[in-house]
């Protein structure tokens, strides 16, 4: 019995978060990134490039706000199974960090954590900070940090010491539109 309800939660976490949200920040990839901030700290010889104070960045399948975000770009990608999310400049995002306030809006999803890590060689995102989430029209997922792999769909979701982490599920509503009458044993 103990299988099968990790399994339902397994479940429920892939249709929560899973791949279709992760998906949208590698999905639009030969796409440009436009971003908005008050200031930016070109590092050409590190290629780097810190953009902080308002940050909106925006690209074909995602949307990013935050106090501040860190895009690390090479000339020369190499692949790892995951293609590279273009500039429009010829160079390639290697790695994403924004921190501060941070959500992300993606393929009907949203998550807000204090810091957001993309990195292109793992093909992971990660949620870091207390009360991150990732909420969808099935649910929200919350926790300390929230690993999503954008290559096999996997979804890790960690506590604090003091925290535990939390799921909402929301049911799916018949075609009325009313929720499903649920009968409980008395």
């Amino acid at each position: 019995m103990k299988t099968i309800s990790y399994i339902a939660t397994a479940l429920l976490l892939l249709s929560i978060s899973g791949p279709s949200f992760a998906d949208g920040l590698t999905k639009g990839q030969n796409t440009p990134i436009h971003i908005t901030s008050d200031r930016l700290d070109a590092y050409s010889s590190s290629e780097h490039a810190l953009f902080t104070g308002h940050v909106h960045a925006v690209s074909a399948d995602f949307e990013i706000k935050s106090d501040s975000l860190d895009l690390f770009y090479t000339n020369n990608p190499q692949t790892n199974g995951n293609e590279p999310i273009s500039l429009g400049t010829g160079k390639a995002v290697e790695k994403i960090i924004a921190t501060g306030n941070v959500t992300i809006v993606s393929m009907g999803k949203t998550a807000k954590t204090e810091k957001a890590v993309y990195s292109r060689n793992t093909g992971k995102v990660v949620l870091i900070g207390p009360g991150s989430s990732v909420t969808g029209e099935n649910g929200t997922i919350a926790g300390e940090k929230i690993t999503l792999d954008t290559v096999t769909g996997d979804v890790t979701v960690e506590s604090s010491g003091q925290t535990r982490v939390k799921a909402v599920i929301q049911p799916k509503t018949l075609d009325s539109g009313k929720p499903r009458e649920i009968k409980q044993d008395r």
